[in-house]
């Protein structure tokens, strides 16, 4: 397991002030401790900034550093795998939570996978749980499945199944895909996850090992945006491209259509 001195962890944070020290504890008590662990304040205007600093003077994992201007969330992840010195990268956001065995269970997941499948495993998520603001879990697991390398981006294209906090990447094809489209202010993680599936393999581990926390402003003016930017992504890729993905999955015939027709709603191709 000494591949976890090869993990940094890249934490972009913006007015965060509530949830910050918990986040970066939760990272701390990891059973596997990473090589480093690097904090992005995106020109927060709370006291995220000082409770990062001061974290940080209590563990050297911790480095903290600071966007001159508020850039974003994708540049700001950009900006943190640039300056990680590991080959694999864990992204968390500032108020989520890591459960302890998560890097543990992630690199004996990797390594499970690659006996099982001649394609490498570029990046692992798990099942995830929710809280709310206040840190109460939300009932339900939100899992997925394991699937072909081959079917990943056909499942991609109809649904996000990845939550960005607790995904583990390997580094150099974070690079190769060119990181996440700064141009996005929204879905930019599922727009890298569909690049990234051309590339390799994803490794899924059924265990909830992070909890994402919702805020009741993550809703309809938001969810408007979001459904905007997902279309313009869909948009970037020729529709026998997105066809082929889709048939490619060992579904039905009827469910492969069905998500197809799908598709072809939310590109308002009536």
């Amino acid at each position: 397991m000494e591949w976890s001195k090869k993990i940094s962890v890249v934490v972009p944070v913006y007015n965060c002030q509530l949830y910050i020290r918990e986040t970066l504890v939760s990272l701390l008590m990891q059973e596997l401790s990473p090589l480093e662990i690097i904090v992005v304040d995106d020109g927060s205007q709370d006291e995220t900034y000082e409770i990062c600093q001061a974290l940080a003077k209590t563990s050297q994992l911790i480095k903290v550093y600071r966007n001159t201007k508020n850039c974003g969330p994708a540049q700001t992840r950009n900006r943190g795998v640039e300056i990680a010195a590991g080959e694999w990268i864990l992204f968390m956001d500032g108020d989520d939570l890591a459960e302890p065995a998560l890097l543990k269970k992630q690199l004996e997941r990797i390594i499970e996978y690659q006996r099982q499948v001649e394609e490498p495993a570029i990046l692992v998520h798990s099942a995830y749980k929710q809280m709310d603001e206040n840190g109460l879990e939300l009932p339900g697991i939100h899992r997925w499945q394991q699937v072909k390398p081959r079917e990943m981006l056909g499942h991609l294209f109809v649904r996000n199944y990845i939550s960005t906090s607790g995904v583990l990447l390997w580094r150099k094809y974070f690079l190769k895909a060119r990181g996440f489209d700064t141009s996005l202010r929204y879905s930019e993680d599922w727009e890298l996850w569909l690049r990234l599936a051309k590339l390799g393999g994803f490794a899924y581990l059924d265990e909830p090992l992070v909890k994402i926390r919702r805020h009741r402003s993550n809703t309809s003016a938001k969810m408007s945006l979001m459904l905007e930017s997902e279309r313009k992504i869909l948009a970037r890729y020729d529709f026998n491209e997105i066809r082929e993905a889709i048939v490619s999955r060992d579904l039905s015939w009827e469910k492969n259509k069905a998500d197809l027709a799908s598709i072809l709603y939310r590109l308002q191709r009536w």
